[in-house]
């Protein structure tokens, strides 16, 4: 199939849910460190074809998805296989485990390649669109809280775009703009928004995307009046128009947060927004909400969580770089918009052992399992907590 070999020479080169039982983790014959979960349609069999949607998480919970999602892809008798190893992270690794699961996945089951749909949720979100943007066959993909890994493209694509985004999520303008834009372009597009954060949406508003993305590519002999009933019936509270004033305004708001954070990135010194500004900031958004008006209430939650998810994904990095002193300065702003988040505890006491600081470390991790922090794993195993090792109060944190 065309979007596999473009797969292997692209790697040549290169929520607290249920669990449920049913649900087999199969690993991949060419390569037993890749693994997916599995939900065929009920009765099925290999004499006969079935569409496939293929999902894709942030942090690889390919079990967690496939449960959430099951009842969805077996009333319209798909076949659900969530990667769980895909996560987060270089392009090429999710890639790797995608290449992996198509490979073995074709070999065992019985799809129908006109059929091939694929899912994804935040960065799992930007690995489905990147693989059907640089491959062929691909039906349709779900998109759920981010868009694309580059710019939207603006010619009609051979796909299909179902967007979803909650109300109170931080890439809710990003899938505004991405659906509008594809629109403009002649793609055949969709958004559906849910009252809700950054998160894989619920199981309704996902069967509707699904529902919706299936008929665009109908099939002889299909119920497809009974289905558009249906799907009329489900996604109708989903199918909110947002006035395109109000989403130019967020996206300027949006990209001066985003201009004040490349000052701290670039180490612009001059530039660099103080502690003041970014509390300025925040008390501007708690004003927002003296009018108990629940469009002010989300649009605050959106941007909070816009400026705090920048703050610390952008940590992880210049931490990881050994670039403490742009770490510090992000790390602020992490403090001002989540004060009593215990990661941010976490985050100081990492900073204060990289400066070799014993008694400020002991303090931000003593605060950090004050706060919830229950990774003890995570903290036994952190190298720059390594001169700590024979300090009776870090033992006894540990315990």
């Amino acid at each position: 199939m065309r979007f596999l070999l473009f797969l292997f020479l692209i790697i040549e080169a290169s929520l607290s849910l249920a669990q449920t039982d049913s649900i087999p983790t199969i690993k991949c014959d060419a390569d037993s460190t890749q693994s997916y979960s599995i939900c065929l349609p009920p009765n099925y069999s290999k004499a006969q074809k079935y569409p496939v949607l293929f999902l894709f998480d942030p942090v690889a919970r390919g079990r967690m998805v496939a449960s959430l999602y099951q009842k969805a892809s077996r009333d319209y008798s798909f076949i659900l296989i969530a990667s769980n190893n895909s996560r987060n992270g270089p392009m090429s690794e999710s890639l790797n485990a995608a290449n992996a699961m198509f490979t073995d996945a074709f070999k065992k089951y019985s799809i129908d390649d006109s059929q091939i749909y694929l899912g994804g949720f935040s960065g799992g979100a930007r690995v489905a669109t990147t693989i059907a943007l640089q491959s062929g066959g691909i039906a349709g993909v779900i998109a759920c809280g981010a868009g694309f890994g580059e710019e939207i493209p603006k010619p009609k694509l051979p796909f299909t775009f179902a967007g979803i985004a909650g109300t109170r999520d931080f890439n809710y303008v990003e899938l505004q703009q991405v659906a509008a834009v594809l629109q403009a372009g002649g793609t055949t597009t969709n958004l559906l928004l849910f009252k809700g954060p950054h998160a894989w949406p619920p199981a309704d508003v996902f069967r509707a995307a699904l529902l919706w993305s299936y008929l665009q590519h109908p099939k002889p002999g299909a119920d497809n009046a009974a289905m558009e009933k249906e799907l009329h019936l489900s996604s109708a509270p989903y199918l909110v128009k947002v006035p395109a004033d109000a989403i130019a305004k967020e996206s300027a708001y949006q990209q001066k947060i985003a201009e004040a954070f490349r000052f701290i990135m670039v180490n612009s010194a001059i530039d660099i927004k103080s502690k003041g500004w970014w509390k300025g900031e925040l008390s501007n958004l708690g004003k927002r909400l003296l009018k108990h008006n629940p469009d002010d209430s989300n649009y605050v939650a959106r941007q909070k969580a816009f400026i705090s998810a920048n703050a610390s994904e952008s940590f992880g990095n210049y931490y990881s770089a050994g670039r403490y002193d742009t770490a510090a300065e992000l790390l602020l702003v992490s403090e001002i918009f989540e004060p009593d988040s215990p990661v941010v505890f976490y985050r100081h006491a990492l900073l204060s052992a990289k400066e070799g600081d014993e008694d400020n470390a002991l303090y931000y991790l003593e605060q950090a399992i004050k706060h919830g922090f229950t990774n003890k794993t995570q903290m036994r195993n952190e190298p720059a907590f390594g001169f700590l090792k024979g300090n009776k109060k870090y033992l006894a944190l540990l315990n």
